[in-house]
Protein backbone atom coordinates (compact mmCIF):
# COMPACT_ATOMS: atom_id res chain seq x y z
CA UNK A 1 0.00 0.00 0.00
CA UNK A 2 3.01 2.28 0.00
CA UNK A 3 6.60 2.73 -0.83
CA UNK A 4 9.53 0.74 0.52
CA UNK A 5 11.90 3.64 -0.17
CA UNK A 6 12.87 6.03 2.62
CA UNK A 7 10.20 8.70 2.90
CA UNK A 8 12.83 11.36 2.21
CA UNK A 9 13.30 9.85 -1.25
CA UNK A 10 9.75 10.73 -2.26
CA UNK A 11 9.29 13.91 -0.25
CA UNK A 12 10.30 16.23 -3.09
CA UNK A 13 8.63 14.51 -6.01
CA UNK A 14 6.05 16.78 -7.59
CA UNK A 15 2.73 15.07 -8.31
CA UNK A 16 1.30 15.12 -11.80
CA UNK A 17 -2.12 16.75 -11.93
CA UNK A 18 -4.47 14.72 -14.12
CA UNK A 19 -7.95 16.03 -14.98
CA UNK A 20 -10.73 13.55 -14.24
CA UNK A 21 -13.67 15.87 -14.95
CA UNK A 22 -13.98 19.67 -15.12
CA UNK A 23 -13.65 20.09 -11.36
CA UNK A 24 -12.11 16.78 -10.27
CA UNK A 25 -8.37 16.17 -10.54
CA UNK A 26 -6.14 13.28 -9.56
CA UNK A 27 -2.76 13.99 -7.99
CA UNK A 28 -0.44 11.25 -9.22
CA UNK A 29 2.83 10.28 -7.57
CA UNK A 30 5.04 7.27 -8.11
CA UNK A 31 4.72 6.50 -4.41
CA UNK A 32 1.77 6.90 -2.08
CA UNK A 33 -1.90 6.65 -2.86
CA UNK A 34 -3.89 8.66 -5.38
CA UNK A 35 -5.37 11.92 -4.12
CA UNK A 36 -8.64 13.14 -5.67
CA UNK A 37 -9.30 16.88 -5.53
CA UNK A 38 -12.76 18.43 -5.93
CA UNK A 39 -12.78 22.19 -6.55
CA UNK A 40 -15.60 24.66 -6.96
CA UNK A 41 -17.53 27.51 -5.42
CA UNK A 42 -17.93 25.69 -2.10
CA UNK A 43 -14.21 25.13 -1.56
CA UNK A 44 -11.81 22.22 -1.84
CA UNK A 45 -12.66 18.62 -0.95
CA UNK A 46 -9.90 15.98 -0.88
CA UNK A 47 -10.17 12.22 -0.96
CA UNK A 48 -7.07 11.07 0.98
CA UNK A 49 -3.92 13.11 1.60
CA UNK A 50 -0.91 10.84 1.04
CA UNK A 51 2.42 10.64 2.87
CA UNK A 52 3.47 12.89 5.75
CA UNK A 53 6.60 14.48 4.14
CA UNK A 54 4.59 15.46 1.07
CA UNK A 55 1.96 17.66 2.70
CA UNK A 56 3.43 20.97 1.46
CA UNK A 57 3.76 19.57 -2.06
CA UNK A 58 0.15 18.39 -2.01
CA UNK A 59 -0.94 21.81 -0.70
CA UNK A 60 0.91 23.56 -3.53
CA UNK A 61 -0.65 21.28 -6.12
CA UNK A 62 -4.10 22.03 -4.70
CA UNK A 63 -3.36 25.78 -4.75
CA UNK A 64 -2.62 25.52 -8.46
CA UNK A 65 -6.20 24.27 -8.91
CA UNK A 66 -8.07 26.57 -6.51
CA UNK A 67 -7.49 29.62 -4.34
CA UNK A 68 -10.00 28.34 -1.78
CA UNK A 69 -9.17 26.56 1.45
CA UNK A 70 -9.35 22.78 1.86
CA UNK A 71 -12.59 22.27 3.77
CA UNK A 72 -12.94 18.49 3.98
CA UNK A 73 -10.69 15.46 3.63
CA UNK A 74 -12.12 11.95 3.47
CA UNK A 75 -9.76 9.21 4.67
CA UNK A 76 -10.82 6.06 2.85
CA UNK A 77 -8.85 3.90 5.32
CA UNK A 78 -6.20 4.32 8.00
CA UNK A 79 -2.93 3.47 6.17
CA UNK A 80 -0.10 5.99 6.33
CA UNK A 81 0.09 6.58 2.57
CA UNK A 82 -3.51 7.87 2.60
CA UNK A 83 -3.65 9.68 5.97
CA UNK A 84 -0.08 10.98 6.31
CA UNK A 85 -1.10 14.58 5.67
CA UNK A 86 -3.93 14.62 8.21
CA UNK A 87 -2.10 16.56 10.91
CA UNK A 88 -0.72 19.21 8.53
CA UNK A 89 -4.06 19.74 6.82
CA UNK A 90 -5.99 19.53 10.09
CA UNK A 91 -3.82 22.26 11.58
CA UNK A 92 -4.88 24.43 8.63
CA UNK A 93 -8.54 23.86 9.48
CA UNK A 94 -9.54 21.00 7.19
CA UNK A 95 -12.14 18.66 8.69
CA UNK A 96 -11.28 14.96 8.48
CA UNK A 97 -14.05 12.47 7.75
CA UNK A 98 -13.71 8.68 7.98
CA UNK A 99 -15.28 5.43 9.07
CA UNK A 100 -15.49 4.89 12.84
CA UNK A 101 -12.68 2.29 12.76
CA UNK A 102 -10.30 4.68 10.98
CA UNK A 103 -10.47 7.14 13.86
CA UNK A 104 -9.92 4.30 16.33
CA UNK A 105 -6.80 3.15 14.49
CA UNK A 106 -5.39 6.64 13.95
CA UNK A 107 -5.96 7.39 17.64
CA UNK A 108 -3.77 4.47 18.76
CA UNK A 109 -0.45 2.91 17.81
CA UNK A 110 -0.61 0.51 14.87
CA UNK A 111 1.99 -1.89 13.50
CA UNK A 112 1.73 -3.23 9.95
CA UNK A 113 3.85 -6.38 9.83
CA UNK A 114 3.94 -6.62 6.03
CA UNK A 115 5.75 -3.26 5.83
CA UNK A 116 7.52 -3.66 9.20
CA UNK A 117 6.12 -0.24 9.98
CA UNK A 118 4.77 1.32 13.14
CA UNK A 119 2.21 4.10 12.93
CA UNK A 120 2.23 6.40 15.95
CA UNK A 121 -1.10 7.82 17.13
CA UNK A 122 -2.00 11.08 15.43
CA UNK A 123 -2.47 14.29 17.36
CA UNK A 124 -5.95 15.71 17.74
CA UNK A 125 -5.45 17.84 14.61
CA UNK A 126 -5.04 14.74 12.47
CA UNK A 127 -7.99 12.73 13.75
CA UNK A 128 -11.31 12.47 11.92
CA UNK A 129 -13.79 14.93 13.41
CA UNK A 130 -16.74 13.35 11.62
CA UNK A 131 -17.08 9.55 11.57
CA UNK A 132 -19.76 7.25 10.24
CA UNK A 133 -20.73 3.59 10.62
CA UNK A 134 -22.29 2.93 7.21
CA UNK A 135 -22.33 5.94 4.91
CA UNK A 136 -22.50 9.71 4.71
CA UNK A 137 -23.32 12.11 1.87
CA UNK A 138 -21.81 15.52 1.12
CA UNK A 139 -23.54 18.03 -1.12
CA UNK A 140 -20.55 20.00 -2.29
CA UNK A 141 -19.23 21.62 -5.46
CA UNK A 142 -22.35 20.62 -7.44
CA UNK A 143 -21.93 16.94 -6.57
CA UNK A 144 -23.66 14.53 -4.25
CA UNK A 145 -20.63 12.75 -2.81
CA UNK A 146 -21.76 9.50 -1.25
CA UNK A 147 -19.13 7.91 1.04
CA UNK A 148 -19.96 4.22 1.47
CA UNK A 149 -18.40 1.82 3.98
CA UNK A 150 -17.10 -1.51 2.68
CA UNK A 151 -17.04 -3.92 5.65
CA UNK A 152 -13.85 -5.89 6.28
CA UNK A 153 -12.24 -5.45 2.89
CA UNK A 154 -8.79 -3.88 2.41
CA UNK A 155 -8.91 -3.10 6.17
CA UNK A 156 -11.70 -2.92 8.76
CA UNK A 157 -12.47 0.72 7.95
CA UNK A 158 -12.64 1.14 4.17
CA UNK A 159 -14.95 3.44 2.29
CA UNK A 160 -15.31 4.41 -1.36
CA UNK A 161 -16.59 7.72 -2.70
CA UNK A 162 -19.25 8.04 -5.40
CA UNK A 163 -19.47 11.47 -7.03
CA UNK A 164 -22.96 10.98 -8.42
CA UNK A 165 -23.32 13.87 -10.88
CA UNK A 166 -19.74 13.54 -12.10
CA UNK A 167 -20.13 9.75 -12.46
CA UNK A 168 -16.82 9.13 -10.72
CA UNK A 169 -15.97 6.49 -8.12
CA UNK A 170 -12.86 6.83 -5.94
CA UNK A 171 -12.15 3.32 -4.69
CA UNK A 172 -9.39 3.81 -2.18
CA UNK A 173 -7.34 0.64 -1.83
CA UNK A 174 -10.37 -1.51 -2.64
CA UNK A 175 -8.95 -1.43 -6.17
CA UNK A 176 -5.40 -1.32 -7.52
CA UNK A 177 -4.84 -0.84 -11.25
CA UNK A 178 -2.14 -2.99 -12.82
CA UNK A 179 -0.88 -4.49 -9.58
CA UNK A 180 -1.77 -7.12 -7.04
CA UNK A 181 -3.38 -5.48 -4.01
CA UNK A 182 -2.15 -5.48 -0.46
CA UNK A 183 -4.98 -6.64 1.80
CA UNK A 184 -4.40 -5.90 5.48
CA UNK A 185 -5.71 -9.17 6.90
CA UNK A 186 -3.86 -8.33 10.13
CA UNK A 187 -6.23 -5.40 10.69
CA UNK A 188 -9.59 -6.78 9.67
CA UNK A 189 -9.03 -7.06 5.93
CA UNK A 190 -10.57 -9.85 3.86
CA UNK A 191 -10.19 -10.82 0.21
CA UNK A 192 -13.83 -11.86 0.12
CA UNK A 193 -14.69 -8.45 1.53
CA UNK A 194 -12.68 -6.76 -1.23
CA UNK A 195 -14.63 -8.72 -3.84
CA UNK A 196 -17.90 -7.71 -2.17
CA UNK A 197 -16.78 -4.08 -2.23
CA UNK A 198 -15.86 -4.29 -5.91
CA UNK A 199 -19.29 -5.80 -6.58
CA UNK A 200 -20.90 -2.86 -4.77
CA UNK A 201 -18.99 -0.41 -6.97
CA UNK A 202 -19.81 -2.34 -10.14
CA UNK A 203 -23.50 -2.21 -9.18
CA UNK A 204 -23.56 1.61 -9.21
CA UNK A 205 -21.24 2.11 -12.19
CA UNK A 206 -21.99 2.22 -15.90
CA UNK A 207 -19.86 2.16 -19.04
CA UNK A 208 -19.14 5.90 -18.67
CA UNK A 209 -18.09 5.82 -15.01
CA UNK A 210 -14.53 6.97 -14.34
CA UNK A 211 -12.95 4.90 -11.61
CA UNK A 212 -10.07 6.32 -9.56
CA UNK A 213 -8.21 3.43 -7.88
CA UNK A 214 -6.17 3.72 -4.72
CA UNK A 215 -3.03 3.13 -6.75
CA UNK A 216 -2.44 3.23 -10.47
CA UNK A 217 -4.08 5.01 -13.43
CA UNK A 218 -7.78 5.62 -13.98
CA UNK A 219 -9.95 2.58 -14.70
CA UNK A 220 -13.05 1.84 -16.73
CA UNK A 221 -15.91 -0.37 -15.58
CA UNK A 222 -14.55 -3.19 -17.74
CA UNK A 223 -11.14 -2.87 -16.09
CA UNK A 224 -12.75 -2.98 -12.66
CA UNK A 225 -14.60 -6.14 -13.68
CA UNK A 226 -11.32 -7.63 -14.90
CA UNK A 227 -9.73 -6.79 -11.55
CA UNK A 228 -12.57 -8.63 -9.82
CA UNK A 229 -11.90 -11.66 -12.04
CA UNK A 230 -8.27 -11.71 -10.91
CA UNK A 231 -9.30 -11.67 -7.24
CA UNK A 232 -12.05 -14.27 -7.53
CA UNK A 233 -10.06 -16.65 -9.73
CA UNK A 234 -7.01 -16.73 -7.49
CA UNK A 235 -9.13 -16.87 -4.32
CA UNK A 236 -11.06 -19.86 -5.63
CA UNK A 237 -7.82 -21.66 -6.44
CA UNK A 238 -6.30 -20.97 -3.02
CA UNK A 239 -9.51 -21.95 -1.19
CA UNK A 240 -9.68 -25.24 -3.09
CA UNK A 241 -6.02 -25.98 -2.40
CA UNK A 242 -6.50 -25.34 1.33
CA UNK A 243 -9.51 -27.69 1.37
CA UNK A 244 -7.33 -30.28 -0.35
CA UNK A 245 -4.90 -30.04 2.57
CA UNK A 246 -2.07 -28.33 0.70
CA UNK A 247 0.45 -26.25 2.59
CA UNK A 248 1.18 -22.58 1.95
CA UNK A 249 4.43 -23.52 0.24
CA UNK A 250 2.69 -26.04 -2.00
CA UNK A 251 0.06 -23.52 -3.01
CA UNK A 252 2.65 -20.86 -3.82
CA UNK A 253 4.59 -23.42 -5.86
CA UNK A 254 1.49 -24.02 -7.98
CA UNK A 255 1.60 -20.37 -9.15
CA UNK A 256 -2.17 -19.77 -9.02
CA UNK A 257 -1.64 -16.22 -10.28
CA UNK A 258 0.38 -17.08 -13.37
CA UNK A 259 -2.26 -16.16 -15.96
CA UNK A 260 -2.44 -12.65 -14.51
CA UNK A 261 1.20 -12.00 -13.61
CA UNK A 262 2.08 -10.15 -16.81
CA UNK A 263 -0.59 -7.51 -16.17
CA UNK A 264 -0.64 -7.41 -12.36
CA UNK A 265 3.01 -7.44 -11.26
CA UNK A 266 3.72 -3.71 -11.49
CA UNK A 267 3.27 -3.01 -7.77
CA UNK A 268 5.09 -3.90 -4.59
CA UNK A 269 3.07 -7.05 -3.85
CA UNK A 270 4.68 -9.90 -5.76
CA UNK A 271 2.61 -12.83 -7.04
CA UNK A 272 3.97 -15.06 -4.28
CA UNK A 273 3.30 -12.42 -1.61
CA UNK A 274 -0.24 -11.99 -2.94
CA UNK A 275 -0.90 -15.71 -2.61
CA UNK A 276 0.66 -15.78 0.85
CA UNK A 277 -1.56 -12.89 2.02
CA UNK A 278 -4.58 -14.68 0.63
CA UNK A 279 -3.57 -17.88 2.40
CA UNK A 280 -3.17 -16.02 5.69
CA UNK A 281 -6.56 -14.38 5.25
CA UNK A 282 -8.28 -17.74 4.81
CA UNK A 283 -6.89 -19.23 8.02
CA UNK A 284 -9.24 -19.56 11.02
CA UNK A 285 -8.97 -16.49 13.24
Amino acid sequence: TCCLLPLSAVANEDPAIVPVTDNLHRLVSTKGGNVLVSTGADGVFLVDDQLTPRSDIIKNAVKSLSDKDISFIVNKHYHFDHTGGNEAFGEDGAIMVAHDNVRKRLNSKQFITYFNREMAPLSKAGLPVVTFAHDVTFHYNDNSIHIIHAPNAHTDGDAFAHFSEANVIATGDLAFNGMYPFVDVEHGGSFKGVIDAVDAMIAIADENTIIVPGHGPLMSLEELKAYRTVLSTVLEHVETAIKDGKSKEEIIAESPTQEFDAQMSKGIVSPDAFVELMYQGLQPQ
